[in-house]
């Protein structure tokens, strides 16, 4: 005997605002970042870029000078040192002409002395400039000019300079100075040095060497002046 045939079910609409219990519940949308958050996430940025900079500079500043270091142990640096080993003013001649005024004829003989006590460096100069003055420079004695030169490792260089001065004024008080020997000579020499280490050569900075305590009668007694170097003078 044949089933009868089953009838289709009935599709019952839904009614409005209905839920499945069996479907996942949508995640709300999330909130922009506010501007607070902006800028703190802005500023924590700015710290760590700030840190790396400050590391990075700290590590070659400590990178440097560990490097100085190890080059003053090794090479022992030091500055040259100058003295006047011999000064003589010759020819001294002063004559008093018919306006009345005291005129200075003389010639400045002397030998320089440079000493270099690093045994792992050496001294390069320029050319040279020589100035002979008295009297906190009331008086000149006359300028001359010494040719570039070295000074090796350990080596005691001898440079000579001479200079004249011709019809040079001077008043009665110095004139009673001059002719006493008691005028105070001051030499000063300029010029420019840099090192030599290993066949390598630094840029050169001006160097200026002021020699002068004693007097004309002093120096040719025997007595040497003190010569006292300032460098970072250009």
């Amino acid at each position: 005997m044949a089933s009868p045939t089953q009838a289709p079910k009935p599709i019952i609409d839904k009614p409005p605002g209905y839920k499945s219990p069996f479907k996942e519940p949508t995640p709300p949308p999330r909130k922009p970042p506010t501007r607070h958050q902006k800028k703190k996430h802005r500023r924590g940025c700015c710290c760590i870029s700030f840190c790396i900079i400050f590391i990075i500079i700290f590590i070659l500043i400590f990178v440097a000078a560990i490097a100085a270091g190890l080059i003053y142990i090794f090479y022992d640096p030091r500055l040259p040192e100058f003295r006047i080993d011999s000064f003589g003013l010759n020819n001294l001649n002063v004559t008093q002409k018919p306006d009345g005024v005291y005129y200075l004829n003389a010639e400045t003989t002397m030998k320089v002395e440079v000493k270099n006590e690093s045994g792992k460096m050496g001294w390069l100069f320029d050319e040279t400039n020589v100035v002979v003055t008295a009297e906190n420079g009331d008086l000149n004695l006359g300028t001359t000019t010494i040719p570039g030169f070295e000074v090796k490792e350990k080596e005691l260089k001898m440079l000579k300079a001479d200079c004249e001065v011709r019809d040079i004024t001077l008043n009665e008080s110095l004139e009673k100075k001059v002719e006493g020997k008691e005028i105070v000579i001051v030499v000063e020499i300029r010029t420019k040095t840099g090192v030599e280490m290993s066949g390598w050569k630094s840029w050169k900075i001006g160097v200026n060497v002021v020699c002068g305590d004693k007097s004309l009668k002093q120096i040719e007694a025997g007595d040497t002046s003190k010569c006292t170097l300032t460098t970072l003078k250009w």
